[in-house]
Parts: C-alpha cells; structure tokens; sequence
C-alpha cells in the first residue's frame, strides 16, 4: 500500500488544568470527555504524552471546557508550540 510521497504532522503542546502532576490515563480519559468537539475544531488527532498530533496546522489556540469527575477541566492546545514534523516515502 502506498499512501503517498510525503506526508506532514504538526505537533502542539497539551495541557490539561488543573493538574498537579502529569497522569497519562486521566488525561485519556478527559480527552474523551470532548474528543467529538476536539475532532471537530483540530481535525484528525493523536494524544501521546503532552503532546497532540494533527494533520493540519491551527491559526489559534484552542481552549476546551469539560467536567470530569464533577471538577471542572480546561484542555489547552497551544498553536505558537508546534513543530512541523515531515515524513516522505524514499522512491
């Protein structure tokens, strides 16, 4: 299968408030709270460690409010941390 010659991801910082220390499972799991509304504004995207991966570059950040456990959670997707990272299929 050959899905094409080149191939572009943009990598943003994830930040998930409030937070006292980093815990990948809750993060999931709050994610999944608004992964539609997420899907619908960034598009495609991959979670991994505090970072998420689109297939598309966004103008702003975005800001994202939901209840988790009856707290009140902020995903926070920073558009001035992305790193372009390109794959190409060498011929």
């Amino acid at each position: 299968m050959r899905l094409g010659s080149s191939l572009q991801v943009y990598q943003y910082v994830l930040a998930v408030e409030p937070m006292a220390f980093w815990d990948a499972h809750r993060v999931q799991a709050i994610i999944k709270t608004k992964r539609r509304e997420m899907e619908t504004t960034l598009g495609p995207f991959v979670c991994s460690g505090q970072s998420i991966y689109t297939l598309s570059p966004l103008e702003n950040s975005c800001k994202f409010e939901t209840m988790f456990k009856n707290e009140k959670q902020e995903i926070h997707v920073d558009n001035n941390s992305v790193v372009t990272v390109s794959m190409s299929n060498p011929d």
